[in-house]
């Protein structure tokens, strides 16, 4: 998965995984944090994560893709 992440990033230029375009790599994105949070990556692994651009706190994504991505999953969800 974070062979697919680096080529999200190599085609978006950042890697705001966006969940409506990559519901798989959200899900794997979504855990790294949670791994992070629990201290259950190792030093490679966040090194790694980082040297692409990772965002470890939502809340530090730029406002504008925040509210895309929660616009695009709300319209998901009622469209489902």
């Amino acid at each position: 998965m974070y062979c697919e992440l680096s080529d999200y990033v190599r085609e978006h230029g950042d890697a705001f995984i966006r969940t409506h375009e990559t519901k798989q790599e959200g899900r794997w994105v979504s855990t790294q944090r949670k791994r992070y949070r629990d201290s259950e990556l190792s030093d490679e692994q966040i090194r790694d994560l980082e040297s692409i651009g990772f965002v470890w706190k939502l809340k530090d994504m730029p406002p504008a893709i925040r509210w895309d991505d929660m616009y695009d999953t709300l319209v998901a969800y009622k469209n489902e």
